[in-house]
Parts: structure tokens; C-alpha cells; sequence
């Protein structure tokens, strides 16, 4: 199936009416079409003059479980209005409660993250704006926005490094910033790794949310499954992180 739709103004309005408005950016309104899949309609601010057909769709062929590109664009005129891809569940980072959060579960959908960021990191495909543009359910992380995304003819280690090296940062950033500061910042070796992970230096943090999870269950005296259960030593403070913990993940036993 051709996956450049020809459409009508009417149309395109038909297919976002009723549909519910899940996010807004500057670049548009993204609406559920179904279980399976969004759109986003550009909004009249940009110019989608800017915006090549076969650019926006050069990765719809790619089979992955983490990174959303494009699937079929919509065309009025021949300008490119809007375009759908599968449908990410889960909350942007950004909204989310991290002391929701579960260990276990966060290890798990990170390895799975990893995998996929080397599958596309060596087809080449290196990110673009990609911070703040992550989602969690619980189980698993989600890369949304990706219509920047740009083919590198760099190596593909360092193509790898560059794309997980965002991720790893806001990942850290919302688990710590703001409430575990002073925590990490008593143990040596967790503070060496956080900055280290700050400053782009590590490409698998798994070390470090395993070293944080120990640490806190070890000074707690009990096993820490939630990030909730060490409540008791956060002390918050100034964020760099524009964490807004409006969605809490839902609780497994």
C-alpha cells in the first residue's frame, strides 16, 4: 500500500474529528486514530514546504520496538499536512512520577532500549532533538518525534554512543535529580558514575541503577523495589530536570 495519501482539507479534518488530542508541540497536535496508531497534523505556523515526503518517510521500512518513525504521510496540494506512525504508550519522561518507579522493570526496558538503539545506530540513523521526546509505560521505553532524525555517515559506534548517551542522561536525570542528590553525593562511587553519566561518559548505565538500587536497600535495611520505598532520604532540592510527576506507573507485585 502507497504510504502518500492524497487527501483533502476535508478529509484530513474528518480524520483527526472526534479523535482524542493526546499532545501538542510546536510543530502540531498529535490525535489516536486506534489502538494502533497516531497522527499528527502540522499545525499553521510551520511551513510544510519544509518538509520532503521521501525525507519524512526514509525510515518507515525500519522494524523495531522502541524508535516510532513515520508511516504514511498526508497531502494537500502537494505539501505533506500530517502523518501517522504506530502508537507509543506510556508517558513522556518528563510527566512522570519516578518514585513509581519499579527496579526490575526499569532494568528490563532499558536492555530493550539498548538493543534497539544499536539496531538503528547501525543502519546509521542518528537522532535529532531527542531530548525530552522519550516515553515508559513500566515495560518499556518508547523514542517519539522522530521526523528529524538524519542518516550520519559517521561510525556507527559513535553514532550508538551519541543516541544512547541522551537517553542515559534524562534516564538519570529523573531518577535522582532534585530528590537523591545528596544521597549520591555521599557514596563515591555512585557520585563518579552519575557524573560520568551527566557528561556522556558511560554507554550502559545498568552498572549504575543496579549500584543505586543496592546502596539504597543496604542503607534502608530492606529490599528496595519501588524507588518509592527509599522515600525516607530524598531531600529535594533545585532541579535542572523539568520533571512534572503528574503520571504514576501502575504497581505489579
Amino acid at each position: 500500500m502507497d504510504n502518500k495519501i492524497n487527501i483533502s482539507r476535508q478529509e484530513l479534518n474528518n480524520l483527526a474529528l472526534g479523535k482524542r488530542l493526546i499532545g501538542s508541540g510546536s510543530e502540531g497536535d498529535v490525535y489516536i486514530l486506534n489502538n494502533k496508531t497516531v497522527l499528527k497534523k502540522f499545525n499553521e505556523i510551520i511551513n510544510p514546504e519544509d518538509y520532503d515526503c521521501d525525507d519524512l518517510l526514509k525510515y518507515s521500512d525500519v522494524e523495531n520496538d522502541s524508535y516510532y518513525f513515520a508511516k504514511k504521510a498526508f497531502i494537500i496540494d502537494g505539501v505533506i499536512k500530517a502523518y501517522t506512525m504506530d502508537r507509543c504508550n506510556g508517558y513522556n519522561l518528563t510527566k512522570i512520577n519516578p518514585l513509581t518507579i519499579r527496579f526490575d522493570d526499569l532494568l528490563n526496558a532499558y536492555h530493550m532500549f539498548l538493543k534497539d538503539t544499536e539496531l538503528v545506530s547501525n543502519m546509521h540513523i542518528k537522532g535529532f532533538d531527542m531530548m525530552f521526546n522519550f516515553m515508559y509505560d513500566g515495560k518499556k521505553f518508547g523514542a517519539i518525534d522522530t521526523i528529524h532524525y538524519y542518516t550520519s555517515d559517521e561510525d556507527e559506534k559513535n553514532i550508538y554512543e551519541s543516541n544512547i548517551s541522551i537517553f542515559n542522561n534524562e534516564l538519570a536525570l529523573l531518577l535522582i535529580d532534585g530528590k537523591f542528590n545528596y544521597f549520591i553525593k555521599q557514596d563515591h562511587e555512585l557520585d563518579e558514575l552519575y557524573n560520568m553519566i551527566i557528561n556522556s561518559k558511560v554507554i550502559d548505565i545498568s552498572q549504575f541503577i543496579d549500584l543505586f538500587n543496592k546502596k539504597l536497600s543496604e542503607y534502608c535495611d530492606k529490599k528496595i523495589v519501588y524507588l518509592d520505598d527509599a522515600k525516607s532520604l530524598i531531600r529535594y532540592g533545585k532541579q535542572s530536570y523539568p520533571n512534572i510527576p503528574i503520571y504514576s506507573l501502575l504497581k505489579r507485585k
